[in-house]
Parts: C-alpha cells; sequence; structure tokens
C-alpha cells in the first residue's frame, strides 16, 4: 500500500522474474489496512482490504479489463483479511469482526456472495488462511490466551477448533500450502527471528521446521 492509501502490484512471471516496477490496481478507494489476495481463475485476482471505516472492500481484475472499482461488500472488521481459492469461481474469505473479536466467514461462488458464517470469537489476531486443493479450507488465528488455534473445512463439516500450543509473537501468522497434505506456517517471535511450523496431512500434530518454535 503506496501513498494516499493506494493499492500497488507487482507481478512474477515464471522464467521472466519480477516486473521492473510497481503499478497501481485502484485510486477510487482509499484502503487503510493490509491487503489480502486470491486468485480464482487464470488472469483473474480478487483483492480486499478495509476501508477508513473498516468496511469490507472487494476489487477485481480481469483479462484485458483492468481493475475494476473498490465496492463494500458487507461487514465491519478489524486488521487484515484473509483470503484463498480452492475452486475456479471460488473465493473463501475470513476476517475479525471490529466489536467482537469473532471470525467471519464468506464465500464467493462465481458472483454471489454467501451471507457471513461465525466460526467463534475471542481471537487475538486475524486470521490467515490456505487450501492445498478443492473441498480443502484451513484458518489459524490467536486465541485468547495467545494460543494458536486451526480450524478447517473438509467439504462437508467445520472441525473443531484444534489448540496448537501457545505462540509468542505479536504479529499475525502468515500461512501458504506448497502441495496437497503440506502447509507451512511462518510467523515473526517476540527476538525479531522468523520462526516456521510444517503441517503434514496424515499426521495430527504440526511438526517443527526451521527453528524451534518461540513459545
Amino acid at each position: 500500500m503506496g501513498g494516499g492509501f493506494t493499492v500497488y502490484r507487482k507481478s512474477y512471471i515464471d522464467g521472466n522474474g519480477w516486473d521492473g516496477s510497481w503499478s497501481k490496481t485502484n485510486e477510487a478507494t482509499e484502503i487503510r489496512s493490509g491487503v489480502a489476495a486470491a486468485s480464482a481463475r487464470e488472469e483473474r485476482f480478487d483483492l480486499f482490504g478495509l476501508n477508513s471505516v473498516n468496511q469490507v472492500q472487494h476489487a477485481t481484475a480481469l483479462p484485458g479489463g483492468g481493475w475494476q472499482p473498490f465496492n463494500n461488500i458487507g461487514g465491519t472488521m478489524q486488521g487484515t483479511v484473509a483470503a484463498a481459492s480452492w475452486g475456479t469461481g471460488r473465493v473463501d474469505l475470513v476476517a475479525r469482526g471490529a466489536a467482537s473479536n469473532t471470525l467471519w466467514h464468506r464465500v464467493l461462488n462465481g458472483s454471489t456472495w454467501t451471507n457471513w458464517r461465525d466460526l467463534g470469537t475471542g481471537f487475538l489476531s486475524g486470521p490467515a488462511v490456505s487450501t492445498w486443493g478443492p473441498d480443502r479450507l484451513d484458518v489459524f488465528a490467536k486465541g485468547h490466551e495467545h494460543q494458536l488455534l486451526h480450524r478447517w473445512w473438509n467439504g462437508q463439516t467445520w472441525s473443531e477448533w484444534q489448540d496448537l500450543g501457545v505462540v509468542n509473537t505479536d504479529d499475525n501468522l502468515a500461512v501458504v500450502s506448497r502441495k496437497p497434505g503440506n502447509i507451512e506456517l511462518f510467523g515473526r517471535g517476540r527476538d525479531n527471528r522468523l520462526y516456521r511450523r510444517t503441517y503434514t496431512a496424515d499426521s495430527n500434530e504440526l511438526d517443527n521446521g526451521g527453528v524451534t518454535d518461540p513459545s
């Protein structure tokens, strides 16, 4: 996010590297939060952020059409929203409510949004989300005792929240999946070191990776 609360974009193309400079996405709406991005199909981008009164904003870039204006999709949130896509035309959006510290989830299917769904309350951080394939969504956030909590969607039902232990960081986490059955979690510890944990689908626990957990 640059001066004037405008969101900028830079692209990496395999074989060509990074673009030479940052480009503006849309100047019509000021975004006052961090941003989240997802791609629901080839050459489409969905961008999310909060405006000056913490309402969720959504903008789309389509092939040859440039960035569409940000529009208000409802919900008053705090921090940074999180987004992921596990299927063509589908985007899952998770955000923390501004008043209640509740995590809220809604889905974009094609051009239609579902209503916001309550995923639980009492969270100290915004969410991080990832997907390793169709019908799978993993959500992470810090609970009220600074414990890392994990909940997932398997295509039919939501799991209960799984307590992964205390995490010694004040920042939001970052999460990504590099292959089916894998989740990589990253966070900055209070010692300013970067920490990583790895989840493997055939195990019920997170395995430490890289530096040990800073708890």
